[in-house]
């Protein structure tokens, strides 16, 4: 009987040690990379409005307007025309390129690459074959926008449906593409996209 109980002891105390480190194990760190932003906003919560952006935001390629240099390099320039000043490095050959802004012949554009930005002509881009499903940005180079007029609403990135939301006045967004009256933002908290009219930011 006692030999029976100093083996119960010992695998008692084996436990005991084997336990934390399980414990330990399963505690870890997350990983701060948000998930690929998706086109449909889950609403499940009234609190979904944050300001927290992330500094690099995973997006499905399908979302976004991706081009590629098709010549040996494209000048980057500080506005839309052959009078704005060039950049310091312009875009390299098959560097790929996300349109942010058409104005005429010109796209404002960043480098997923690079994370430069700036003024292209068309003619140096073609639309990109074979790029990965998805793509990293960083924030810092995509355009804030703010909520100028009170109550705006959102609207359904496929259907261009309104969104039961009212958005404050003075919010911050992230612009993602310019499409006829409506801009492309991205909201942080449920990792999605949606338009808004742009008419309704500044």
């Amino acid at each position: 009987m006692i030999l029976h109980l100093e083996i119960l002891k010992r695998r008692l105390r084996g436990l005991s040690l084997v336990f934390p480190v399980f414990l330990c194990h399963c505690t870890s760190t997350p990983k701060t990379t948000p998930p690929v932003a998706s086109k449909t906003i889950p609403f499940d919560s009234s609190d979904w409005l944050s300001e927290n952006i992330p500094e690099t935001i995973p997006f499905d390629t399908k979302i976004l307007p991706v081009f590629q240099v098709s010549r040996r390099f494209a000048e980057l320039r500080q506005g839309p025309g052959l009078e704005f000043p060039l950049l310091d490095k312009p875009l390299k050959q098959g560097e790929l390129a996300i349109r942010l802004y058409r104005f005429q012949y010109w796209y404002k554009v960043v480098s997923p690459e690079s994370g430069a930005k700036g003024w292209v002509h068309r003619k140096t881009l073609s639309k990109a074959k074979g790029v990965k499903k998805h793509i990293k940005l960083s924030s810092q180079a995509l355009p804030n926008v703010f909520v100028s007029k009170p109550g705006a609403a959102l609207y359904d990135y496929q259907s261009k449906k309104k969104i039961d939301v009212s958005l404050p006045a003075g919010y911050r967004f992230k612009a993602l593409n310019h499409k006829g009256p409506f801009v492309l933002i991205y909201l942080p908290k449920t990792h999605s996209v949606a338009w808004i009219k742009r008419g309704h930011i500044r």
